[in-house]
């Protein structure tokens, strides 16, 4: 959903003025980050939910107090519990059940306070408009779950392909289309039901986006009304886009099955770090990876390896440790095309991996280098950051 903050909602914010936004699947906190500044500059605040979130929300919360709310948690239980909101931003489980439902917990609220809420919807396109994706299928009653596969999508095969695609570590739906399947067919399914009237603009785009606004809130701002009515695609010129989506598409997978390669062997690769890490810390060992990298192979590799999967703002964010600890493996690294190093500050090395651990004990194969520093400011957690 980032991908279409500056094009699209942004502007579709600035008509509306919302002053409490709710922004399901915030994940790494890139489109957080782009809320809370709009958040700063019109004196609004912002409820983020997220089961897991990929960001540090502590130290977040602290630079936005009383503007940033984050929830952990599946949006159905934490969405009754909020008492104001004028803006929902959908962009967590990607299947029918939860969609439809998480709209009807926003009609429900509408209802209770007498208020108008304009949703934004993302996967209103190609892939997950008409096929369900689950992060896990279990939290999905039998009777609404479909029957589905872990593997990758493309345009031209129906079913899911293992290890090729778009999305290839998820669950998806067997087939696409047919009822209570995909994130379109939530809306129009809700939109059937809903006792109020709306307007649904979809916007065309690797995944696409909808907006949904209720007619009283159309004519109670003209801005907004003028904004959406000039977002809707002409139908004489909806096949050209189509086309050029197609296009898209299959350039985005033709990259994609390139990189596959490379991706499986970065994540072979940090599996590997992150175990023999895991190996040297005692027992029981808390240790928290900070990371200003988007690289979700590394990130995968060490949450399999339970570490606890944090991204970060800035790299002032990273705490002070005790020791350094200058571990070179670039040999080892090269058919991946990464560098990684362990040292207590940053390297001039594009593709790094740099990781902050306490009280290191030796490591066989690597050449290690001890200094004391000041304290860390957690005492007892190790710290590790990727950039």
């Amino acid at each position: 959903m980032y991908r279409f903050w500056g094009s699209i909602t942004k502007q579709v914010f600035e008509a509306l003025k919302p002053q409490c936004i709710v922004e399901i699947g915030c994940e790494d906190g890139r489109n957080t980050s782009n809320i809370l500044q709009y958040c700063v500059r019109n004196s609004a605040e912002i409820h983020a939910i997220d089961v897991q979130p990929l960001f540090d929300a502590e130290i977040w919360g602290q630079r936005h107090a009383g503007r940033l709310h984050v929830h952990r948690g599946k949006s159905l239980d934490i969405l009754p519990r909020l008492t104001t909101y004028d803006a929902v931003l959908i962009d967590g489980d990607h299947n029918w059940y939860t969609v439809y439902h998480e709209l009807r917990c926003i009609e429900q609220h509408m209802v209770q306070h007498g208020t108008d809420v304009l949703i934004v919807l993302h996967d209103v396109d190609w892939p997950y408009a008409r096929r369900d994706m689950y992060y896990n299928p279990e939290d999905i009653p039998p009777e609404y779950r479909q029957p589905h596969c872990r593997g990758g999508l493309t345009p031209e095969r129906r079913e899911p392909l293992e290890d090729r695609g778009f999305n290839p570590q998820h669950f998806h739906a067997v087939l696409e289309g047919g009822e209570r399947n995909g994130v379109l067919t939530a809306a129009e399914d809700f939109l059937k039901q809903s006792t109020y009237s709306w307007k649904l603009i979809c916007i065309p785009g690797m995944s696409g986006q909808g907006i949904l606004a209720t007619e009283h809130l159309l004519r109670t701002h003209p801005a907004l009304n003028e904004l959406l009515s000039s977002l809707e695609i002409p139908a004489a010129l909806k096949p050209h886009l189509q086309l050029l989506l197609d296009d898209s598409v299959k350039n985005f997978l033709s990259a994609l099955d390139s990189n596959i390669h490379r991706t499986k062997t970065v994540h072979s690769i940090g599996s590997a770090l992150a175990l023999h890490v895991r190996q040297t810390l005692p027992n029981g060992q808390r240790v928290l990876l900070r990371s200003t990298s988007n690289n979700g192979e590394l990130w995968d590799a060490f949450s399999e390896h339970r570490f606890l999967v944090r991204r970060c703002e800035t790299r002032e964010e990273i705490p002070e440790q005790q020791r350094i600890s200058v571990l070179h493996t670039k040999k080892l690294l090269q058919g991946a095309c990464c560098v990684f190093s362990l040292r207590n500050g940053p390297l001039p090395l594009q593709n790094r991996m740099q990781c902050w651990l306490s009280n290191l004990p030796s490591m066989d194969g690597y050449r290690q280098k001890n200094t004391p520093t000041r304290e860390p400011p957690c005492s007892g957690r190790h710290a590790l950051w990727t950039s």
